[in-house]
C-alpha cells in the first residue's frame, strides 16, 4: 500500500469527504483527489496537519509501518481502568 492509499484509508476510516478532509488541514478538496490520486506528492505539512488532526502515527502514513493511530498514555490508563472494573464487576 503507497502513501496515498494510507491517506485515502485514513480519510474513509475517519468517514470524510475530499472536502471535509481538505477543510480541516486547510487545503482544497481538489488538491486532496490530487493527493489520493498520486498525481502530486502530499507536502510534509500536509502530513503533519492529517496526524495532528487525526491522531494519526506519521511513521504509518509515511512507510506503512506500525500502528496506524497514535495511542496516548492517557488512553493507556483509561483502557487499563476500565478493564479493571469490568473485571471487578464480572467477579462480583
Amino acid at each position: 500500500m503507497d502513501l496515498k492509499d494510507r491517506l485515502k484509508q485514513i480519510r474513509k476510516d475517519n468517514k470524510l469527504s475530499q472536502s471535509a478532509l481538505g477543510k480541516l488541514i486547510g487545503i482544497s478538496s481538489s488538491q486532496i483527489a490530487c493527493y489520493e490520486t498520486g498525481y502530486r506528492e502530499i507536502t510534509d505539512r500536509a502530513i503533519n496537519d492529517i496526524c495532528r488532526e487525526l491522531n494519526i502515527n506519521e511513521t504509518w502514513l509515511r512507510t506503512g509501518e506500525g500502528e496506524m493511530y497514535v495511542v496516548s498514555e492517557q488512553d493507556e490508563k483509561l483502557a487499563e481502568a476500565l478493564q479493571r472494573y469490568h473485571y471487578q464487576k464480572m467477579k462480583n
